[in-house]
């Protein structure tokens, strides 16, 4: 049976772990709420994530090695990002 851990405030930011019977790890996950930066947790999470030789994937299934300014770039290309610039032209693409 694997094993769930989760860390952090699943409204905010957080991570989560599911290792497997032999205590390998099998997914490693991190959300964070880029409303209102929490560079320090950002920073630990991709630290944890560099430790263990993952790479970072965004909502469009973007790779991007695991650092602050990564994960900057890739949010400013975000649908958020989109719907924040143009609101009509987000929401006219989306059909």
């Amino acid at each position: 049976f694997d094993d769930y851990k989760s860390y952090g405030d699943s409204e905010t930011n957080d991570v989560s772990f599911v290792l497997d019977n032999d205590r390998n790890l099998i997914s490693f996950s991190s959300r964070f709420d880029l409303r209102e930066l929490d560079t320090n947790f950002i920073q630990n999470a991709f630290s944890i994530a560099k430790s263990l030789d993952c790479i970072a994937l965004d909502s469009r299934e973007n790779l991007f090695e695991p650092s602050l300014e990564n994960l900057i770039k890739n949010a400013q290309k975000s649908n958020a990002a989109d719907f924040l610039k143009d609101p009509k032209k987000f929401l006219d693409n989306l059909s």
